[in-house]
């Protein structure tokens, strides 16, 4: 199965989800309070910032190694995998329940502190359910994986409309989330148990050889994601439950257009650690980049649809309540310019895992500090400026040093041609779509939809007839969606 088959198989189940997620925010955007939805975001937010933490570089190491070793080691793996992840995981929870006090006031919602037994049981769930995702996707299974996604997920955002038209309880919500993961978890690890001859194969030389393999990863990680969280937490401390639910929703990612810069990652990780190590670096890089580009023409272009329509985006999905998101969202899409591959990857593959900590630990530091100023000057959205600036100078750091110890140059990492003229196409035809929908309004909903949806055919119809879209990539992933019908 090739690269794109793979990431089409995946990002089809992820897709799907997506999709059901943003129906269900614009429906519990509207029939929760503002304090009630930020109440419920908070929760969240502690959960995945947690569960982020505690991967570890955990799923990583399964996804780099799964396909290079054989099946001995990887029985060893697999157990050793979870046992550092059990090591990790109770204290943790533990710590979040001795803490809840002192976490609820520092987001200013003593509501959290009730609710607090939940989401670390929440997080715990999460945090052995990702290490089963990585197995899927180290293996190959991306097949199976988006079908288990279709499924799980309709049934899961059924309950959870159910729960929210009888109750208008965010904290019955968080109960049937917690719920769902743990049994979705539980078929996940049937399936794979029935579909693999896995045996309990504990092995202390080779744990102590992932540990090492995996903890300056999962240190780096670990920054990582405080990075990416830090504003939001920045926020909730300085300002209302209100306040953080408007902020959240302008910081929230946009479904399906994130999942590719995610998926594209988890397959392309292991595929270009075997690349590298059978072939040589460039030939791995040669394979990053060709799926970088491909992201970026995406991304880039869904950018403009985002900036120019941003209105109507948020009138549709978070309702007239949220119209304050606008500009903060605006900024946050100014992301997509950097965001289209996960650069950590590259130095991950050379063994200079070390540097990501290092790069990650000054972009953190870097973001609260700038953050807390342009807070002061900008409100809110100074939090957001300040991400998005740490977000190019940290990227920028991993590409430098990638360079420096590969003696490559930035033209080999990035296809800077081709990237400008996707940067430039699409923006020149959002700039006339921008001007049309300002001459013929429609309103700030039709504009999107309509406005938005004639920008993108322009666009993508553009993109074929200049060749920036290669005719066998487009055979390639209807190759891929249609298998995936009878798979």
């Amino acid at each position: 199965m090739t690269l794109l088959k793979e990431s089409a198989f995946s990002l089809f189940g992820k897709a799907y989800q997506s999709v059901l997620a943003l129906v269900f925010v614009m429906f519990i955007s509207r029939f929760l309070t503002e304090n009630q939805y930020g109440t419920y975001r908070q929760a969240l937010l502690v959960a995945n910032t947690i569960n982020l933490i505690l991967l570890l570089g955990m799923n990583e190491t399964i996804s780099y190694n799964y396909r290079i070793i054989d099946t001995i080691k990887r029985n060893q793996l697999i157990t050793n995998m979870f046992v550092i992840k059990i090591l990790v995981i109770l204290p943790a929870a533990f710590i979040l329940l001795l803490s809840r006090t002192s976490l609820s006031n520092f987001m200013n919602n003593d509501l959290l502190n009730d609710y607090m037994p939940v989401i670390a049981a929440l997080t715990m769930i999460y945090a052995f359910e990702s290490l089963l995702e990585s197995y899927y996707f180290g293996s190959g299974q991306a097949v199976l994986m988006g079908k288990l996604q279709v499924l799980s997920y309709s049934i899961h955002y059924s309950f959870a409309v159910i729960i929210i038209l009888l109750s208008k309880s965010e904290f019955y919500l968080i109960v049937e989330i917690a719920l769902f993961e743990l049994i979705k978890s539980v078929v996940m690890l049937t399936i794979i148990l029935r579909k693999e001859t896995f045996r309990f194969n504990f092995n202390w030389p080779y744990l102590k050889e992932l540990v090492r393999f995996s903890f300056p990863m999962g240190v780096s990680l670990i920054l990582i994601t405080l990075n990416v969280y830090v504003d939001q937490m920045i926020v909730s401390a300085n300002f209302s439950t209100e306040d953080y639910a408007i902020y959240n929703n302008g910081a929230m990612n946009i479904p399906i257009v994130q999942l590719l810069t995610v998926t594209v990652g988890s397959i392309v990780l292991p595929k270009l650690a075997k690349e590298t190590t059978e072939k040589s670096f460039e030939d791995g890089l040669l394979l990053w980049r060709g799926a970088a580009t491909n992201t970026a023409l995406i991304l880039i272009t869904f950018m403009w649809l985002f900036m120019i329509f941003t209105k109507g985006y948020v009138r549709f999905v978070f309702s007239e309540r949220y119209l304050d998101s606008i500009p903060i969202m605006r900024v946050y899409l100014l992301r997509y310019m950097i965001t289209f591959a996960i650069y950590c990857h590259l130095l991950m593959v050379i063994d200079k895992k070390k540097y990501i900590a290092v790069i990650s630990l000054l972009g953190i530091v870097g973001n609260i500090i700038l953050s807390l100023y342009l807070i002061r000057i900008f409100g809110m959205i100074g939090a957001a400026v300040a991400t998005v600036v740490i977000q190019y100078f940290v990227n920028f750091m991993e590409i430098f040093t990638v360079t420096r110890f590969t003696k490559t140059k930035f033209t080999d990492i990035f296809e800077f041609k081709r990237l400008a003229k996707i940067l430039m196409t699409s923006g020149s035809i959002a700039a006339i779509f921008a001007l049309i929908s300002t001459l013929l309004p429609l309103g700030d909903i039709l504009n999107f939809f309509v406005y938005g949806t004639l920008y993108i055919l322009t666009t993508f119809i553009t993109y074929f007839a200049s060749g920036q879209i290669d005719k066998s990539l487009i055979q390639v992933v209807l190759k891929g969606l249609s298998s995936l019908k009878g798979a």
